[in-house]
């Protein structure tokens, strides 16, 4: 589903926000992704979005996927006039992390390099459901909490 930059008003009244952006308003919802939509524009990239995750792509590089709920949350608990701001922020990291994670996870062959970076870490159940957490290390640790292993990589935690 692409994401709604230019959602007619009357069509956006009528649509409820995702369950992973359940805290939205449907207003702070199409107003979020009308602002993270032109923010990506501006710089040139495609994006769609897909279960709570958005799917970018640099002209026709590589796909880059990166979870919305956490930049959802943060914008959420903050005035909606710093909005812009915060999703620019969390942008450049993002698309900034993206390379060193490559370089980095390229030095990574085998387990003696990489058990001082692996950690633990704590997720709701609903974790389970999130696209991809077939390939994770996820364990049950009590009723509806999780434990996810992550390899730290200091700016950015890779399950």
């Amino acid at each position: 589903m692409p994401l709604m930059g230019s959602v007619n008003k009357k069509l956006a009244a009528s649509l409820r926000p995702p369950d992973w952006a359940s805290f939205f308003t449907t207003g702070q919802h199409v107003d979020f992704i009308r602002l993270l939509t032109e923010d990506i524009g501006r710089r040139g990239l495609s994006v769609k979005e897909e279960d709570g995750y958005a799917i970018v792509r640099r002209g026709g590089g590589k796909a880059q996927r990166f979870s919305l709920l956490n930049i959802a949350q943060t914008c959420h608990i903050q005035p909606a006039d710093t909005w812009v701001k915060t999703l620019a922020e969390f942008l450049d990291g993002v698309l900034k992390v993206d390379g060193q994670i490559e370089a980095i996870a390229s030095t990574l062959q085998d387990f003696g390099q990489v058990k001082d970076r692996l950690k633990l870490r704590l997720h709701s159940a609903a974790y389970r459901q999130t696209q991809g957490a077939a390939d994770m290390m996820i364990r049950n640790e009590a009723d509806g909490l999780v434990s996810v292993m992550v390899c730290d990589m200091e700016f950015a935690n890779i399950s």
